[in-house]
């Protein structure tokens, strides 16, 4: 020393730092030495180290910490805000994966602790929550959830089995849910993320079905229990088709279950044969769900539209039946190209002459087409037919004059001018109130009114107006319905009531609309709630069925066709 002295056994501060001599004098140099039960390192002039330093000495490199007095750091350390761990047993400063204290934590190159945060170390990856450790099990990170190793921390990826459950994780770690694609094959996970297994899944319109045992879509032709099914490519069931298997071709039924594969004839066309029901054939068969059309040899139709075949029971000719796509024969009501046809639910074959639906009679032409909106002779006799092809009574009479001739005389000047258009009177007379375009008074004057106008048509179609004229109680007043004659709507509601006409009321002109009793040419007659403040109306229901709301009649904007109207509130 300066003084002459050997230091042994002890430090030394020279010149600003810190030295160690041993027992026998000697200085640490270039290393790490325990003094007093703390380790120390020293330069290779001797001083001793404090803060950061990496040793190279070994045959690996490793960062150290010493602290202020010089002793090793070992453990947690902070420093500038982040965290470091340095090794137990000889302080060095961890990087990538480390277990600490039995916990599991990721540091980075420089050796900071990381939090909240992925890290990618050797392909891996690996998430550290917010106190540092790493995550193992479900993790829910913005929308999606990732499922992390609990062993090895590790962000696990493709099909993983946690619990009683199978879930699919994509390349990014997140949980699939609904459509998977894996390795080629589709797999379905319900919104929780387990693979479904042995199930029908509904995506849009289609069914799909479900591996009973990997999950996987199935394709194909596939059983569940001891039904058979068949799923294009896509993994959509079939239904409602035909399909072309191996050992023939099945029907599909709506629910697509498979028949019993059928064979094939030359022309591709499935066959019957040694069915219970083939005696019957030519004619119909049901397959499945489904009925089709089968000729002499069993060959089964799988064409649309309509065909002419001889049934084995019609021994008086050729039977016309109608088939949608696939060959299925149609029944009812179907609507083809325009016209409106019947096939029998019975026999499936198309229906000609009269036809009684439901209470309703229509008339089928020789065609097989419904015949609608208008007069038909049949047998030498007049039927009307409204447009929806209901036939309408026409038998009834008022006046004398029956339904068909007031109807007929009113459609043969529906279009003409000769009504529609003409102006309405207010003077309740006879002699202003009669007078249509079509047939003016001798001095050319033109004018009507409600009554005038139903007056007017039933005198044109033959009728005798004298009995509307006559007296009667039937009115809001004590002394009758007062002046105008048979242009007084009320003289014409009295007419009803004394000759037992078929009447019926209705509260509102909805409720009349939906009775189903509406028919062309009826009289429709609105009779106010309050006679005192508002006046009748009357008119002739013009609708081509009974829900139709047209209405022919005379009021303030002329003769008319229109909907149902009352000039006020009336029933």
């Amino acid at each position: 020393m300066s003084d002459g002295t050997i230091a042994v056994s002890s430090w030394r501060h020279i010149n600003g730092s810190w030295y160690w001599f041993d027992d026998k004098g000697r200085m640490a140099q270039d290393g790490l030495v325990q003094v007093g039960g703390a380790t120390y390192g020293f330069s290779s002039s001797g001083a001793m180290r404090v803060g950061w330093y990496l040793d190279s000495t070994g045959s690996t490199s490793a960062w150290h910490y010493f602290s202020g007095s010089g002793a090793l750091v070992k453990g947690w350390l902070s420093d500038g805000g982040r965290w470091y761990w340095l090794d137990l047993a000889d302080g060095s400063m961890a990087t990538g994966t480390k277990e600490c204290n039995g916990t599991s934590y990721i540091f980075n190159s420089s050796g900071a602790m990381l939090s909240s945060q992925w890290a990618l170390i050797d392909n891996n990856w690996y998430y550290a929550d917010s106190n540092g450790l790493l995550h193992g099990g479900w993790l829910l990170l913005g929308n999606s959830w990732c499922y992390l190793d609990p062993g090895s921390h590790i962000m696990l990826t493709g099909f993983v089995q946690v619990g009683s459950s199978t879930y699919f994780l994509t390349s990014s770690g997140a949980m699939a849910t609904g459509w998977a694609l894996a390795d080629g094959t589709w797999y379905y996970a319900a919104s929780s993320g387990a693979i479904q297994r042995g199930r029908w899944i509904k995506s849009g319109s289609a069914w799909y079905y479900l591996d009973d045992v990997s999950g996987a879509m199935r394709t194909g032709e596939f059983a569940v229990g001891s039904t058979r099914y068949f799923s294009y490519d896509s993994g959509a069931m079939a239904s409602s088709c035909w399909i072309n298997l191996s050992n023939g071709m099945a029907w599909a039924n709506s629910s697509g279950a498979l028949s019993e594969p059928l064979p094939t004839s030359s022309d591709g066309s499935p066959v019957v044969a040694d069915r219970t029901d083939s005696s019957s054939l030519p004619g119909v068969i049901h397959i499945g769900d489904a009925v089709f059309y089968a000729d002499a040899n069993g060959a089964v139709n799988v064409a649309s539209g309509w065909f002419m075949s001889k049934d084995a029971s019609d021994e008086s000719g050729n039977t016309w039946y109608y088939a949608s796509s696939n060959g299925v024969l149609k029944s009812g009501w179907q609507y083809v190209n325009g016209a409106w046809y019947w096939m029998d639910p019975s026999t499936y074959k198309m229906k000609t002459g009269w036809l009684n639906d439901r209470g309703t009679w229509y008339w089928l032409q020789p065609s097989g087409a419904m015949f609608a909106n208008g007069w038909l002779k049949i047998d030498g006799v007049d039927y009307y037919f409204n447009a929806s092809g209901a036939w309408l009574n026409t038998s009834g009479s008022v006046l004398g004059v029956n339904r068909s001739s007031l109807v007929n005389w009113l459609m043969s000047h529906e279009n003409d001018g000769y009504y529609r258009g003409t102006r309405y009177d207010t003077h309740l007379s006879q002699e202003t109130c009669m007078y249509p375009k079509g047939d003016p008074r001798w001095d050319g004057y033109t004018g009507m009114n409600c009554g005038g106008f139903v007056s007017h048509a039933y005198m044109k179609a033959g009728g005798n107006l004298a009995p509307i004229a006559a007296e009667q109680s039937h009115s809001p007043w004590s002394g009758g319905p007062g002046r105008g004659g048979c242009v007084n709507a009320y003289r014409w509601y009295g007419y009803a009531i004394d000759t037992c006409a078929n009447v019926t009321y209705f509260n509102s002109i909805d409720e009349l609309l939906r009775s189903g009793l509406a028919r062309k040419g009826d009289i429709v007659f609105f009779n106010p709630y309050n006679p005192y403040a508002d006046d009748s109306h009357i008119g002739f229901f013009w609708g081509n069925s009974p829900s139709e709301n047209l209405f022919w009649h005379s009021d303030g904007y002329g003769n008319r066709i229109s909907g149902l109207t009352a000039l006020a509130h009336r029933k």
